[in-house]
């Protein structure tokens, strides 16, 4: 399998955000971190942001991204952490691999 670049961390993205909409703003950003990722609403609600460790290479990035976008879908239709994660995670796993 061919590694990811930057490029399609930003493909991926656009295509999760096509295929699985979400009602309140998202924003996504690649910092230095400890952790791979994390999902946080912050803005009086109105706004969840998606964090990805910057020393990730773009595989591991595009990977840990599908992740914290089935946490942000479970944020956005339930506002709580639930079991749903597993559900939403597998559907857009599929999304993305009918994708690229």
């Amino acid at each position: 399998m061919k590694l990811a670049s930057a490029r399609d961390v930003s493909a991926v993205l656009k295509l999760l955000r096509e295929k699985h909409p979400l009602n309140r703003r998202l924003r996504v950003r690649v910092i230095p971190m400890a952790g791979h990722g994390s999902t946080c609403m912050n803005d009086f609600e109105r706004l969840i942001t998606i964090s990805l460790r910057e020393q990730d290479n773009a595989s591991e990035q595009v990977n840990y991204l599908i992740h914290e976008y089935a946490h942000a879908m479970e944020y956005d239709k339930l506002g709580i952490h639930s079991k749903l994660w597993g559900q939403l995670h597998s559907k857009i796993y599929t999304t993305w691999v009918q994708n690229f």
